[in-house]
């Protein structure tokens, strides 16, 4: 068993709760109740995967770079290389999103990502669309 299988999702959760702790979506509800829904969607897609945890983990995760104060480091030492490498895939790069643009930087990256990061962030879409009526029009 790798070191960091057991309690992988469970820990995660508690690791996004926190680090998401005081932030909230454009709806009123509490930041964490996306990565949960993200995660849920990936866990109904892929119930057979042999990398479930590990999906889960990084969807419970997949915004945490971004959003929060959470570090390279600490979600290598707590969650391993390939949950790390997960969230790298699903995270932007700022600077190259606003030197080629969304459209242009959607398709680069999209077009490098894994499989298991696809899927990922297919449910993490799928978790967007589902408030849009609180999204700006932009």
């Amino acid at each position: 068993m790798d070191k960091y299988e057991e309690g992988l999702t469970d820990d995660a959760l508690e690791f996004a709760t926190r680090a998401h702790s005081g932030q909230y979506r454009r709806n009123g509800k509490e930041y964490i109740e996306h990565p949960k829904a993200v995660a849920a969607h990936v866990k109904r897609v892929k119930p057979q995967s042999h990398k479930i945890d590990t999906l889960q983990a990084a969807a419970y995760l997949h915004d945490t770079r971004e959003d929060t104060e959470a570090t390279d480091a600490e979600i290598l030492e707590k969650f391993g290389p390939e949950v790390l490498t997960l969230v790298h895939e699903l995270t932007s790069d700022e600077h190259e999103l606003k030197r080629l643009g969304k459209t242009e930087y959607l398709k680069k990256k999209f077009s490098g990502i894994s499989s298991w990061a696809l899927v990922i962030k297919l449910a993490d879409r799928l978790d967007n669309v589902s408030d849009l009526e609180a999204a700006s029009p932009e």
